[in-house]
Order: structure tokens, then C-alpha cells, then sequence
């Protein structure tokens, strides 16, 4: 098969030039979209399984059209199955059946995947190896299609491969590779995988075109993706059923990014966040002690950090009279008198959730949730065997609850949290 000419296709470039500024722009200006963007099982994570499922369904047609290249066409569609059933978890998010007992025990996330047997929300040695392998492969293979231009009289390269790669796929995957590592520590390797998938597709488009342009055909592609993505989101959202853990996973994700604003000193970004969190009924202790720490980072000479934990203070108070044997709301109002600096209401708060914690367990010895929060006090006044008993005791006892399998993962590898 002939070479396709030496080109850069411009309209390749900017189009993945524009899609990265898009994750950028709204990283900066627009933080709860950017969550909205790349958080586990939203709008990207659907955009990134519709390119997979739309290429493996042109790579089918190309194994159906002829001999030439049906080989590695198989390969390739062979390769977007198990991606796409990755990114689905075999059907368990579509279809919500149960978690096999191999995955509960042995999956970081508890999901029916393999990857996740490997590596999770945590920051293993395998996890870093795995972002560095990746990251040296996609760049490997970026200046591989960038500066190499194979020859018609090659012929043994075409017998792998029908067409070669456009120039700016080469780009996509060079980028990729930075992003896979995560320079920012912000979700950038989501940009990587929506990258690599966009690339799969445009590839598979160009192949069905017999090695000509695809252009406007790949950028048509990509706002169908995002539209189609977008739909699917919102159809989740209005099913009662489904509303309830995409909207947790949300406010999930805004906890994790505000922190990580913080940790950058982005603090408008993180301000914006606490404010969609107080809108969306967040617990309001946790964003009132978020904010004082904004308001101490921007302005520590002032007392105004110390009135906005009071008034977390306030709150958890008020709480704990309507519920006292809350062990959760304790933890919290220790939290608060902690990060004010009050030594001894601190330490009768927590040694009043010690005893909250050790009556509920006494009361619902097969309650996993009561396990957990003893654990949860163990760990903060340093008993870590003890933690780990009761931990193992609340996953024995409620074994779907991934939480507990994930605080237990993270405690052995030296952590007290997930990552």
C-alpha cells in the first residue's frame, strides 16, 4: 500500500490545541465545570468509551471489507473491546450488577475491571511504574509518527501496518505523554486518555478513508462525542436510581479539587468550589473549615479565619444536640476545635467520640458503619493495629462497601487516606 503523503494537516493540530486550551480554560476559570469534565464517571469518561466504541465499529468494518490489513484491523478492534469494557467496567455501571466476590477482594476499587486489580486512587510503586511506562510509550510512539515517513519501497512496514499515522496524531500522543504524568497533579491524565482515544478514532476514520484527510470529519467526531456524552450524563441524572452516586461522586470530587486548589494556593478556584458545595448541601462544617483555611492562607494576620471556624463550631453543635450519639459530627467538631488551636475542648471532644463510637459498636456489634468510625478514631490517636482490626471487622461484615476495603489498602501501604 502507497505511504500517505508527508503532511501536517493543520486543521489536527489545532483542533488538538483547542482541546487542551478547553481543559485548561475551564481548570482555571471554571473549577466546578472542569470537576463536571473529568471526574470519575462523567463527561469525559463517557466521551473517551464513545470514541472507543465508534472506532472499534469502523475497525469491524475494515476487517469485514477485504484482505488488506485484516490482520492487524482485527488486532486493533480486538484492543478497543478490552479498552472499552475496561472503561464500562464490563457493563457494571450500565447495567448495575453485582460486584463478583474476586473483584470485592482483590480490585483497589471494587469495580469489575482488571487495571484496578494494579492500580487505584492510590500512590503505589506500581502506579508510578505504570504512569512512567505509559508516558515513555506514548512519546516513543509520538516521535516515532512525527519525524518517521515510511518509504513506498518499504514494504515490510506496510504488511504491519496498512496506513501510516498523520503527522499530528504524533503531536497527540507527545502530549499525552507529559499529560499522562500529571505535571499539575490535576486530573491531567484524563486529558492523556481522552487524547489516546481521540487519536484511536481519528486513525480508524482515516483507514476507512483509505489513507485521505479525515479533518473536519475528526472534529465532527470529537463535539458528537462530547454532545453525546453530555446526553448521557444528563439521562443519569434524571433517574432518581442513578442521580444519587453520580451526584456523591460529584461533591466527591469537589472535596478532593478544593484541596488540591489549596495545596497550589489557587485559592479563588477553591473559594468557587466551597460555594457550589454550600449549594448542593455539602456538610457545612467541612466547607466552613475549608473557607477558614482559605481565609488563613490569604490572610494570616487576620482574626477572620477564627470567626468562620467558630461558626463550624456552631453548626456541629447544633447537630450534635439533635443527634448526641452521632460519632461522624464529634469527629468533626474535634476538627474544628483542633484547627483553632483549642488543646482541651479538643481532646474532651474526642475522648466523647471514643466512648460515643465504643457504645455504638456495643449496641450494633454487626453494623459495619459502627466499626468504621471507631477505626476512623483509632487511626487519629495513632492506635493503627487497632484501626486496621476494626476496619477488617466493618469489611467482613459489609464487604460492597468499598470504602472500607480502600482505608484498609491505604493504611498497610503507610497512608492514612486514600490518595
Amino acid at each position: 500500500m502507497k505511504s500517505d503523503s508527508p503532511h501536517h494537516d493543520p486543521a489536527g493540530y489545532i483542533v488538538g490545541g483547542a482541546w487542551l486550551m478547553l481543559f485548561a480554560g475551564m481548570l482555571i476559570w471554571w473549577p466546578h465545570g472542569y470537576v463536571w469534565l473529568t471526574y470519575e464517571d462523567c463527561l469525559v469518561e463517557w466521551a473517551q468509551a464513545l470514541y472507543c466504541l465508534t472506532a472499534l465499529m469502523l475497525f469491524v468494518v475494515l476487517v469485514r471489507r477485504g484482505p488488506a490489513g485484516r490482520k492487524f484491523y482485527l488486532l486493533m478492534a480486538v484492543g478497543c473491546v478490552y479498552l472499552l469494557g475496561e472503561e464500562l467496567s464490563w457493563g457494571q455501571r450500565l447495567l448495575g450488577f453485582e460486584v463478583p466476590e474476586l473483584f470485592i477482594r482483590g480490585n483497589l476499587q471494587q469495580e469489575t475491571n482488571l487495571h484496578n486489580f494494579l492500580i487505584g486512587p492510590y500512590g503505589t510503586l506500581i502506579k508510578h511504574v505504570s504512569q512512567w511506562g505509559l508516558a515513555i510509550l506514548f512519546g516513543c510512539c509520538g516521535v516515532v509518527i512525527l519525524f518517521f515517513r515510511p518509504d513506498g519501497n518499504r514494504k515490510e512496514i506496510y504488511r504491519l501496518i496498512p496506513y501510516w499515522p498523520a503527522r499530528y496524531l504524533g503531536f497527540y500522543l507527545l502530549a499525552s505523554a507529559v499529560l499522562e504524568l500529571e505535571p499539575w497533579a490535576m486530573n491531567e491524565s484524563e486529558w492523556a486518555e481522552t487524547l489516546i482515544y481521540f487519536s484511536l478514532v481519528s486513525y480508524a476514520l482515516y483507514c476507512y478513508r483509505r489513507g485521505r484527510e479525515v479533518r473536519g470529519q475528526s472534529v465532527m467526531l470529537m463535539f458528537v462525542g462530547l454532545a453525546l456524552a453530555g446526553m448521557i450524563c444528563a439521562a443519569m441524572l434524571a433517574r432518581p436510581v442513578m442521580a444519587g452516586p453520580v451526584l456523591q461522586r460529584l461533591e466527591n470530587g469537589k472535596r478532593l479539587f478544593v484541596e488540591r486548589y489549596q495545596q497550589k494556593g489557587w485559592l479563588l478556584q477553591s473559594d468557587q468550589l466551597l460555594d457550589s458545595l454550600l449549594d448542593t448541601g455539602a456538610d457545612k462544617a467541612w466547607v466552613l473549615r475549608a473557607q477558614a483555611k482559605n481565609q488563613r492562607l490569604r490572610e494570616p494576620a487576620t482574626e477572620r479565619w477564627k470567626q468562620i471556624l467558630q461558626r463550624a463550631v456552631d453548626y456541629d453543635l447544633e447537630q450534635l444536640r439533635k443527634s448526641p450519639q452521632q460519632v461522624s459530627r464529634r469527629l468533626s467538631l474535634f476538627e474544628d476545635y483542633a484547627q483553632l488551636g483549642q488543646r482541651q475542648h479538643a481532646e474532651k471532644t474526642l475522648a466523647e467520640a471514643v466512648e460515643s463510637a465504643r457504645v455504638a459498636v456495643e449496641n450494633c456489634p454487626e453494623s459495619g458503619e459502627s466499626w468504621y468510625w471507631l477505626g476512623q478514631i483509632y487511626v487519629l490517636v495513632g492506635k493503627r493495629t487497632e484501626a486496621m482490626q476494626c476496619f477488617e471487622r466493618a469489611a467482613m461484615i459489609d464487604p460492597q462497601q468499598s470504602a472500607y476495603r480502600q482505608i484498609i489498602y491505604s493504611l498497610s501501604h503507610g497512608s492514612n487516606g486514600i490518595e
